[in-house]
């Protein structure tokens, strides 16, 4: 057999022994362990891999995204003044490092974003997004082990840290963050299983998670509280950019209360999602989730669409308009919706920009998104927000963002 074929064999088998090892210790170990330092130390094991293989054998890519830009709010509070009224804030925003590298059938990519808050600057506010490893075995199974998006509808996980290439000016409010209002599970630390296969030009394929529990009020990034387990999972037909989408999930978890009791709450969740995505073109996404508490037997959900459709064809030159409506909305008594309705005021008052937070709500906006160049786009855009039995909210909002490209093979 030929050195270079029996180095490269050799190299596989590594790889592959290395995921498998893999799965088999955070599957049974997870529950009570660090994982981003787990998944940092394997990750520093698979350098000598990387250096040891040609570097035309490597694939990958690294990204820089940005955005800076100013609101007018019509209400929001001001600490240091000690008042409320509207206020102008000009903000950082996010900038975010995305980078992936594969070799063969092995993966990895790592997203470190930088935020702006009111408590903590950007420099100290940095943290893994997404983190992990993965190893395709076949089309219909790859195995991804680490921090990833939650399998919820088409926007997040295709357009959540790449603000510049997004066709409105701010997400709508049930795709944001658990710390941000949303109520859909965003960030998933645990097992991810996909496949997906061609007949035609159509593509199905499906996404299942094994993750931490509720990032509400059972675990973070870094600890899994209650040791619960979320069950994540979503059918999918693809034709080039356009999805249709069935979102399913199971998220138990106890809310703590003042006299050192819980509440048991067991969200079912359900979804679906539409997608006509022409960048040339038209750009319509529509998404609707319901989450029923099966214990108190309430529910509660939210939904959006967004519409943007090109109207001037000059090379990269891409001028958008475009619409944006969402909605949330639960019944009185659902403990995971109140709860997180207590404390929208701090999520207004932590991030200023974001939106209202977790509140009964209609939403309204439009604007304009131009695009300078497919590395850099200039939004002016405005947010209204019908609060139910509260101070409706609006922002005029100008916003600048960038997509650099630092290195791609």
């Amino acid at each position: 057999m030929p050195e270079k074929i029996k180095n490269k064999e050799e190299e596989t088998e590594k790889v592959e022994k290395f995921a498998i090892s893999s799965v088999s210790f955070l599957f049974f170990k997870s529950s009570n362990r660090i994982l981003r330092q787990i998944l940092l130390i394997t990750s520093i094991s698979l350098i000598p891999l990387s250096v040891s293989v040609k570097a035309e054998e490597l694939k990958g890519y690294m990204y820089l995204y940005g955005e800076v830009g100013a609101d007018y709010i019509s209400d929001v509070d001001i600490p240091s003044l000690n008042k409320r009224g509207g206020n102008i804030v000009f903000s950082l925003g996010t900038f975010d490092i995305l980078a992936k590298i594969s070799y063969g059938k092995a993966e990895g990519l790592i997203e470190i974003p930088m935020i702006s808050t009111v408590e903590l600057p950007i420099w100290i506010n940095l943290w893994f997004e997404r983190y992990y490893v993965g190893y395709n075995f076949h089309e219909l199974f790859s195995l991804k082990i680490g921090g990833t998006f939650g399998a919820m509808g088409y926007l997040s996980r295709n357009w959540h840290r790449g603000y510049y290439l997004m066709p409105t000016i701010r997400r709508p409010v049930v795709t944001n963050g658990e710390d941000e209002g949303g109520i859909l599970p965003l960030y998933a630390t645990g097992i991810e299983a996909s496949g997906e296969t061609s007949i035609g030009e159509f593509r199905p394929g499906y996404i299942f998670q094994v993750i931490n529990g509720n990032y509400h009020f059972g675990s973070d990034d870094l600890l899994d509280y209650d040791r619960e387990r979320t069950f994540l999972g979503k059918i999918y037909i693809r034709r080039y950019l356009e999805e249709i989408g069935i979102s399913l999930g199971y998220d138990p978890f106890r809310i703590t209360t003042e006299d050192g009791g819980s509440i048991y709450v067991q969200n079912f969740i359900a979804g679906l999602n539409l997608s006509y995505i022409k960048l040339d073109g038209l750009i319509g996404i529509a998404q609707g989730f319901i989450i029923r508490d099966l214990k108190s037997k309430t529910q509660g959900g939210g939904g959006f669409l967004i519409l943007s459709y090109r109207i001037l064809d000059i090379e990269d030159f891409d001028f958008r308009p475009f619409l944006q409506f969402g909605f949330m909305d639960w019944q009185d008594g659902n403990p995971f919706f109140e709860e997180l309705n207590k404390i929208a005021w701090y999520v207004r008052k932590k991030y200023v920009n974001i939106g209202p937070g977790t509140v009964k709500h209609l939403e309204y906006a439009g604007g304009i998104r131009i695009g300078i160049t497919p590395y850099f786009a200039f939004k002016i855009g405005f947010n209204y927000y019908d609060i139910k039995n509260e101070k409706d909210l609006y922002y005029i909002s100008v916003r600048a963002g960038w997509g650099i490209p630092v290195f791609e093979r």
